[in-house]
């Protein structure tokens, strides 16, 4: 798209450009990600992720006709200025989950991520184009005019799916304190204080044992307290280069997929790379489901995660030796050397369900996990910022 609109003639300068629209959705994020929690919390999570996923709905729309380099800019600034909608999400899940319950309902979360970029991709991939590629169903000249239109109205089509979901279906999570009105207050019965303490009062207060670390008077953290946690400060910083190598090695992936070998990558097509992308989203979605939960359980969320950034690790490796495979057997060689990175990315995906769980863990208690979710998002997304443009 920044090729065709006409940005840069420089094959090479392609990857920048991409960079820098990308960091400019996180940057707008990374700026509005703490007034929608804040928000949330007094008007409630329900019409937040409401207005946000309206908020998607038409940046996609406005970034599918975009026409130059700023309108480009400025749909994804719009769209990352209105995406406040994760840190909401978490604190929703963290309001109806316990600890019983808590490590599974947040693992779906990067599912759900991965089933997106099973999708996507191929929406990207396939409906770019339609007017020249399907002229017997998409010849019309608004879509010879916006090539890539079409696949932004689907993907809006599918967030619509979810508005009306969450208009219609979404139970709100916040449970707001009633303050009782005057005529209330005046109408109450007034009774005397009896001399003699209810015993089931009484053992409700001198029982500390009783108490749970959830109950409805637990403190509230200070900020102060929770950046001075040091469980706090170790999940945020490795929280911080987790999502500065992924957002870079993503960045990468699907400039190098595309450069031609000759330049260092490996040549596909629009229609390869969103094969290429679906399949991975769709072998990180088997890993989540059916090989992490033993594995988990088996070895812990610590020794776990560390292996997954490992694995970020093998997985830039593989970057020149598919190159190189492309160069010695073409497409054959390029198809194989794929097929490797992107396996060995999809087993090192475990660290997003890691790191959900230990952001969470980290916590000081339960009435601190919308804030702590929210300086993970901020965290990530001054990460995600700075990535992209960085690696590309």
């Amino acid at each position: 798209m920044i090729e065709e609109v006409g940005v840069t003639n420089d094959p090479k300068a392609i990857g920048y450009y991409s960079g820098f629209i990308e960091g400019v959705f996180a940057l707008a994020q990374f700026c509005t990600v703490c007034f929608w929690g804040s928000l949330s919390d007094r008007i409630g999570r329900r019409p937040v992720l409401i207005l946000g996923l309206c908020g998607v709905i038409g940046s996609t729309i406005l970034f599918g006709t975009s026409k130059s380099f700023p309108m480009m800019i400025a749909s994804r600034a719009l769209s990352g200025a209105l995406s406040g909608n994760v840190a909401v999400i978490k604190s929703a899940l963290a309001e109806i989950t316990d600890e019983t319950n808590q490590g599974a309902a947040f693992a779906y979360l990067p599912l759900c991520w991965s089933i997106g970029s099973l999708i996507a991709p191929t929406l990207g991939g396939f409906l770019s184009h339609p007017a020249e590629r399907y002229p017997s169903a998409f010849d019309y000249e608004l879509l010879r005019q916006y090539p890539f239109l079409l696949p932004c109205i689907v993907g809006s089509g599918l967030s619509t799916i979810g508005l009306i979901a969450g208009i219609f279906f979404f139970e709100e999570t916040l449970i707001k304190a009633k303050r009782p009105s005057r005529s209330s207050i005046l109408s109450a019965e007034y009774r005397p204080i009896p001399r003699e303490v209810p015993r089931e009062i009484e053992a409700r207060f001198s029982n500390d044992s009783s108490s749970t670390p959830h109950q409805i008077d637990e403190p509230i953290p200070s900020m102060r307290d929770i950046l001075t946690s040091t469980a706090v400060r170790r999940v945020l910083v490795s929280y911080a280069f987790m999502a500065l190598i992924s957002v870079s090695l993503n960045a990468v992936c699907v400039l190098w997929l595309y450069t031609p070998a000759k330049l260092g990558g490996i040549g596909f097509t629009t229609s390869e790379i969103g094969i290429t992308l679906a399949a991975s989203g769709l072998l990180t979605t088997i890993v989540a489901i059916i090989v992490f939960p033993p594995i988990e359980r088996w070895v812990g969320v610590v020794t776990l995660y560390k292996f997954g950034m490992a694995m970020q690790v093998v997985s830039v490796i593989t970057f020149p030796l598919a190159h190189a495979m492309a160069l010695a057997a073409g497409k054959k060689g390029a198809y194989f050397g794929a097929s490797i990175m992107l396996s060995i990315r999809c087993i090192a995906g475990v660290v997003f369900v890691c790191n959900m769980l230990l952001v969470n863990r980290s916590a000081p208690n339960r009435r601190s996990l919308g804030v702590v979710n929210g300086l993970a998002q901020m965290v990530a997304s001054a990460s995600r910022a700075l990535g992209p443009a960085a690696a590309t």
